[in-house]
């Protein structure tokens, strides 16, 4: 959804205020379930590779390809209505619709490797953003850091623990905001550790299991009220307007939200179950669900302003639902491959069944 409302609408705004925070508060929340502190650094590692960096590889690859095929046999350039008909023509042109990473194999390997949510210039070396699939590398990069902060001070104190968190936080802050973007978007990684913390505390105390006081609500959604009244935050641009408010209203909107989806779960229910269905695709979802803009951004270009943007405001409830669509259809394809699968599905029912 937060794709595909306009940048200046208050629900792109309401989005991203928790979106990102979410993804890596439910990441610290499942670290006790999938018994992940107790692993070597290695095998966290190699878990950690075979479920974010691999699909990032892959993914970005399928992109390439699919791109160079279109260039190859012809696309869908420019789209226009001239007296109610579509006139389509057809280029080869790589300059007019392609990036210049497909004409330079070793800057598709520094976009590749750098794994950045922005175009930046490194050394004077242009690097092209990995668009949504930053989010997989600067997850393995949380995910590391993570561990290997609770291997170091797991038996610290809770307040101990939470100046160490602060200050990598800070830490990433500051890099990111003042200094320099680093590869994996580590800065980002940094700032994330105080939102996998908390949701490793929310599990490790069990909080959603525990009844909680109605002030307690007025208070997380009078603060995440307050979040999106000072702007938000927005990760990828690292824009935390103001810092602590931010975070503090980033994982107060998280923990209402998580709350009522504990509240909602019932293992019988119409909703549950389809919640559960597009939530296990939630990785094929992610790379996928932008791929009308990414191959063939004539054709939704089109689609988009011309047929779209007649329901109004309304435009962005058709385009999410389309996305939707045909992200969960790939992923059904996706099922049917051996190997396809075994990338984007690496997980076995065992974590499920802990769940």
């Amino acid at each position: 959804m937060g794709h595909s409302v306009e940048m200046t609408y208050f629900l792109h705004l309401f989005v991203f205020s928790f979106h990102m925070p979410l993804f890596f508060i439910v990441s610290g929340f499942l670290f006790t379930h999938s018994n992940s502190i107790t692993l070597s650094f290695g095998k966290i590692a190699y878990k950690r590779f075979r479920s974010l960096l691999l699909p990032y590889v892959i993914t970005w690859l399928i992109i390439i390809l699919l791109r160079i095929i279109i260039l190859f046999y012809g696309t869908l350039a420019t789209a226009y209505n001239a007296t109610n008909n579509l006139i389509f023509s057809i280029t080869h042109s790589m300059n007019s619709l392609y990036p210049a990473i497909l004409k330079s194999g070793p800057q598709f390997l520094l976009s590749l490797c750098y794994g950045t949510g922005r175009d930046m210039l490194l050394f004077g070396s242009l690097i092209h953003t990995s668009g949504i699939l930053w989010f997989l590398p600067s997850l393995f990069s949380a995910t590391i850091i993570f561990y290997l902060f609770l291997k170091l001070f797991d038996k610290y104190s809770i307040a101990i623990q939470s100046i160490i968190i602060i200050l990598l936080t800070f830490a990433g802050y500051i890099i990111g905001r003042h200094l320099f973007l680093l590869p994996w978007s580590i800065d980002i990684s940094l700032v994330a550790q105080i939102f996998m913390f908390s949701g490793y505390l929310m599990q490790k105390y069990m909080i959603f299991e525990k009844k909680t006081p109605i002030w307690f609500f007025v208070a997380a959604a009078g603060i995440w009220l307050l979040d999106l009244y000072m702007g938000g935050i927005d990760m990828i641009l690292r824009e935390y307007n103001y810092l602590v408010i931010s975070i503090i209203g980033a994982i107060a909107a998280s923990y209402l939200l998580m709350k009522l989806s504990f509240f909602l779960s019932n293992g019988t229910s119409f909703y549950y179950k389809s919640i559960s269905y597009i939530g296990r695709q939630s990785l094929v979802i992610l790379c996928f669900h932008t791929f009308d803009i990414v191959v063939c951004p004539p054709m939704i270009n089109y689609f988009a302003l011309a047929c779209l943007y007649q329901f109004q405001n309304n435009h962005w409830i058709i385009l999410t639902g389309f996305r939707l669509s045909y992200s969960l259809l790939i992923a059904e394809i996706i099922k049917l491959l051996p190997f396809m699968k075994s990338v984007y599905y690496p997980r076995t029912s065992r974590i499920i069944e802990e769940l």
